[in-house]
């Protein structure tokens, strides 16, 4: 269990639903320092520190939605990035139905927000949106890094709701980055976990815009990214620049959770994690669960994640090793073309 955080636990705000709003190019509504949305989408609700996007499939042939649910860490319009690098693109030419999560950073007033507060409150209710609007009973779930944890937990806890689970770069047994009384001391001082402490600790592997081109040519096997001729006219590097820079705080609470409970203490790997007033066993999990690592991401190291499919309650789970690095499984040509037809089809055969 969590030790008593250094600041007090506060009563969760109540966040009443905002008007569904349209997202059309060429006057698109993006958040504040996005850039304008590659693929058109609706915000179909919002409380709590999440905003729940819709995208509309060209044609809806799948009857299981897609909830993609995005890490806290960075903003999500990596996974929309550019329309040949798009994994919300990838899924909506497959005919399923699309929702992503968008992560409203926390604010100071935020700093009491756990796993309970991101899991059991805001996915819990994005998720009954989506199933309310697409009057199914189940979603399939695919979480990247910090998300795949967050939908980890949400499957354990509420199983009943989820279909199908695809963790991808999904930080499982990772090493703590940090002494545990660095943890406490950045709680104790901060509050928050300030975004310019993640950007310079958290995600050092992340490069600096300098060392962005062989960076990306490395992670996504794309050689030509790093030559110089490209390097300052590629339209990947000009889309990436913002994103690198795109960190954001980490709420106290849920900052000593995963520092702590996770990688520390190992407590989700060994199904003794506490959220709210329920343990998370992952042998609640019984839906068919691919995992995905990359099979050659520094970030989130393959053997970090390649046991959480002997940890689940299915016999239906397995890993799928794919040629990349951390980036490369959201943004790579190759991950377009093979990786996510591939899992697409895989949710087709398993829905069967």
């Amino acid at each position: 269990m969590s030790s008593e955080p250094p600041y007090p636990t506060r009563t969760p705000r109540r966040t009443a639903p905002t008007a569904r709003r349209d997202h059309h190019a060429p006057k698109p509504l993006p958040s504040v320092g996005d850039p304008p949305p590659t693929t058109p989408y609706e915000v179909v609700d919002e409380g709590g520190l999440l905003r729940l996007r819709y995208y509309r499939p060209d044609e809806p042939l799948q009857r299981t939605p897609v909830v993609l649910v995005y890490a806290l860490l960075k903003r999500p319009y990596i996974l929309d990035l550019q329309p040949d690098r798009s994994v919300v693109r990838n899924f909506l030419r497959q005919g399923f139905p699309v929702y992503l999560t968008e992560w409203i950073p926390p604010a100071q007033a935020d700093v009491w927000r756990g796993f309970d507060a991101y899991v059991n409150q805001d996915l819990a209710r994005g998720v009954e949106c989506v199933r309310k609007r697409e009057d199914v009973e189940r979603v399939s779930l695919v979480g990247y890094c910090f998300g795949g944890l967050l939908s980890v937990i949400y499957t354990a806890l509420h199983p009943e709701t989820v279909s199908h689970l695809v963790p991808f770069a999904l930080p499982f047994e990772m090493r703590m980055p940090l002494v545990p009384q660095a943890v406490d001391y950045i709680a104790g001082v901060f509050g928050n976990c300030p975004a310019w402490l993640i950007r310079a600790g958290l995600n050092a592997m992340v490069p600096s815009r300098f060392y962005l081109p062989l960076y990306l040519s490395r992670d996504l096997g794309e050689p030509d990214l790093a030559r110089s001729r490209w390097a300052s006219k590629s339209s990947l590097h000009r889309a990436l620049e913002p994103w690198i820079e795109s960190d954001v705080p980490m709420a106290g609470r849920i900052f000593r959770e995963v520092m702590k409970d996770v990688f520390l203490h190992r407590q989700l790997a060994e199904s003794r994690l506490r959220v709210g007033r329920e343990r998370v066993d992952l042998d609640r999990i019984r839906c068919p669960v691919l995992s995905i690592i990359g099979g050659r991401d520094r970030l989130v190291p393959p053997k970090t994640a390649a046991s959480f499919v002997d940890r689940v309650g299915r016999g239906d789970a397995s890993n799928l090793i794919f040629a990349s690095g951390h980036l490369g499984l959201a943004v790579s040509l190759a991950a377009q073309q093979e990786l996510w037809p591939q899992v697409g089809a895989w949710l087709q055969q398993q829905a069967r």
